[in-house]
This record gives C-alpha cells, sequence and structure tokens, in this order.
C-alpha cells in the first residue's frame, strides 16, 4: 500500500505538471520530454579507467498498474521501469550522455535513492555526487547507500513485491532505522558531512543474498568514511 502511494503520488506530480505546462509559461517543459528517474548508480567504469559510469533507473508511467498485484510480474523493459547506462569522464558528461539515448532530459525530482559501488566509495565520491548536490532538482530527502558490489548489479536485482528497485532499496533502509541496525543518510547528511570539520559520512551498505534460488538485496552494516572516501565498515 505504500509503495502504490508513492507511485500515485508520481502520478498525480506529473498531471499537476501537466496542468501548468498547459497554461503557456514559457519557461515550462512539456510533460512528455520528462524521462522520470527513480533511482541512480555510480561505479567506476572498468572498461574505461578513470571514467563514471551511471545507472538511470527509468519509470515508465503509463506501464504502473494502478492494481495491488501488478508488481511482482515487472521486469526489465516489460515492466514499468529500466536501467540505462552512460560512461564518461565526468558525471556532468555522464549525465548529458543521455541526451543521446533518451528522447527528453532526465528529471530527477523524484529520485529516491544514490547507490554507490563501494569501489568508487573507497576512491572518493565528492567528485561524482557533488554535481547532484548543485542540481536544482536534486531531492535532499534522497538516500545514499553503499553496494557492497556495483551499484549497476544492485539496481538490476527484481523486487519480489515491489514494482521499482529504487523503491525497494529505499524501504529497505527505512525498515532498519526500526532495529537500530543501521542509519538512513540523505544527500543533505551527506552535504552537512562535507562541510564539517568534526563529523564523518557514514551509509548503509547494500547487499546481495540467495534466498530459494533467487536474489535478493538486505541492509546489513554501515560504511564509515574519511572525508570522502569509504575507510572501514561497522557491523550491526
Amino acid at each position: 500500500m505504500r509503495l502504490h502511494g508513492r507511485l500515485k503520488t508520481i502520478a498525480c506530480a506529473a498531471l499537476a505538471a501537466l496542468a501548468l505546462f498547459s497554461s503557456g509559461c514559457q519557461s515550462a517543459r512539456e510533460l512528455g520530454d520528462l524521462v522520470i528517474v527513480m533511482g541512480i548508480g555510480m561505479d567506476g567504469d572498468r572498461e574505461e579507467p578513470g571514467n563514471i559510469k551511471l545507472t538511470a533507473q527509468i519509470v515508465l508511467p503509463e506501464k504502473i498498474s494502478s492494481s495491488q498485484d501488478g508488481g511482482a510480474s515487472s521486469s526489465g523493459s516489460e515492466g514499468p521501469y529500466y536501467n540505462l547506462g552512460s560512461s564518461e569522464k565526468n558525471t556532468f558528461e555522464a549525465v548529458r550522455g543521455y541526451t543521446h539515448m533518451v528522447s527528453g532530459k532526465l528529471y530527477i525530482a523524484h529520485t529516491q535513492v544514490f547507490v554507490i559501488g563501494s569501489e568508487m566509495a573507497r576512491e572518493g565520491i565528492a567528485p561524482y555526487l557533488d554535481f547532484f548536490t548543485r542540481a536544482k532538482e536534486t531531492r535532499p530527502t534522497a538516500k545514499i547507500v553503499i553496494s557492497e558490489t556495483t551499484a549497476s548489479e544492485m539496481l538490476g536485482v527484481k523486487p519480489q513485491k515491489e514494482m521499482l528497485p529504487a523503491i525497494h532499496i529505499s524501504q529497505l533502509v527505512e525498515g532498519q532505522m526500526v532495529n537500530s541496525q543501521s542509519k538512513e543518510i540523505t544527500l543533505l547528511d551527506y552535504v552537512k558531512a562535507m562541510q564539517s570539520a568534526t563529523a564523518s559520512l557514514i551509509a548503509p551498505i547494500l547487499r546481495i543474498e540467495e534466498k530459494e534460488g533467487k536474489q535478493v538485496l538486505s541492509v546489513s552494516g554501515m560504511a564509515v568514511f574519511k572525508e570522502d572516501k569509504m575507510v572501514g565498515e561497522l557491523s550491526g
């Protein structure tokens, strides 16, 4: 129910945007031009060392069913989302690279989570994540998680019940707050930590487990940073 509430909110926002766009405002963007991104993965590109590889999880609003039993069968291009990668020398160029692959500009105002690969986290995340802290559409409440493997792999694990992996990851992080074994970290928390002379950034770690022959995601432990580099882990 919570998932469908969020998806309905997105749908309502889209309808509201359509109403505004139809009023003739010069600065408006056509609804058809919006490529809505729900999650962003960030990895170093192993095939092109020095590049950042972004993975954008793009939602297809027209394929989101209003029925409560429509989420389990969602998958890839046949479901209400698809993952699209872009590799360039920096985040700005990687984001701009999507203009060659989709028919509109990425709309990141609904992005729920930033998933950062552990290899990139150990090298330093500031040069790559700072772009999104300055983007005017970015949600300051978007969550940050560290992937035990690559971020693209995590965003590719299909949830059992929810429609969108990005929302599933966000809900996993929220659920761990109940047992006090992990802490929710947002983009705003990242900015505050980078500006602090005494506080260090921490972020939940996302892992893949095998259950009944299927891959499932879990949140376990916290990554510890010194400045913008991951230097260790905390157990639950």
